[in-house]
């Protein structure tokens, strides 16, 4: 009788082969999912670079539309109002960085071309006229 409640004393738990194949199982679905997550978060980050750009060519637009000649913008403190310049802290005016991207905006011919931050292709450009 002893005997038996040693034995069954010992059976609790999970063996080192159950638990070794539980972590090879984690191992492999840790493999599969962590460069999905990273092509998910480049994606949102390209996503919220390409609405930026949108909202700079919207505020150009404003601008324009708000102007009595028409004009396009002439530096960025023109935009005031318009965008957050106040909080930007580029000190080249030819440069508008948010948290995503880097807006490179051409005052004389209202080219504006955004590129993601740490990347050299531009991502999006537009012409105003």
């Amino acid at each position: 009788m002893l005997k038996e409640i040693i034995k069954r004393r010992n059976k609790k738990g999970f063996t080192l082969v159950e638990l070794l194949a539980v972590i090879a199982i984690l191992g492999i679905l840790a493999a599969i999912a962590v460069p999905k997550f990273n092509d998910v978060t480049d994606n949102a980050k390209k996503t919220a670079a390409v609405a930026e750009h949108k909202v700079i060519v919207s505020a150009f637009q404003m601008f324009q539309a708000a102007s009595p000649s028409g004009s396009l913008p002439a530096k960025k403190a023109d935009l005031v109002g318009y965008l957050d310049i106040e909080d930007s802290t580029d000190t080249d005016e030819n440069l508008y960085t948010t948290k995503n991207a880097t807006h490179e905006i051409n005052w004389s011919n209202g080219m504006i071309k955004t590129k993601l931050i740490g990347k050299t292709d531009v991502l999006k450009s537009s012409t105003l006229k």
